[in-house]
């Protein structure tokens, strides 16, 4: 699907659906937000993805079986330094900005 990892636009979470997802027939935003998706997972810098999902107005991190497969355990591990474990069932974690 073109957009993946829960981007988020005006209408809502993109699923591929692009005739329904005015934000993903926008390639200059798309890919403006993949940057921002991968920096989120990527970065050390705990700042910039604060100030990512800040940005976004996230408020929960999901993390599947594709995040697991894609990024390691410290890029992922980053997300509890900041953020509370609301669910955990087998491979899906779900995080929640605190406060």
């Amino acid at each position: 699907d073109n957009c993946f990892s829960n981007i988020i636009d005006e209408c809502g979470v993109c699923n591929g659906d692009d005739s329904s997802c005015t934000g993903c027939m926008d390639n200059d935003a798309f890919n403006s937000r993949l940057i921002d998706v991968a920096n989120i997972y990527t970065s050390q810098d705990l700042d910039q993805t604060k100030a990512i999902l800040s940005k976004y107005n996230v408020k929960y991190v999901y993390i599947g079986h594709r995040e697991i497969n894609r990024f390691s355990e410290d890029q992922l591990g980053k997300f509890g330094l900041f953020m509370d474990l609301v669910f955990h069932s087998g491979n899906v974690y779900i995080y929640q900005i605190r406060g």
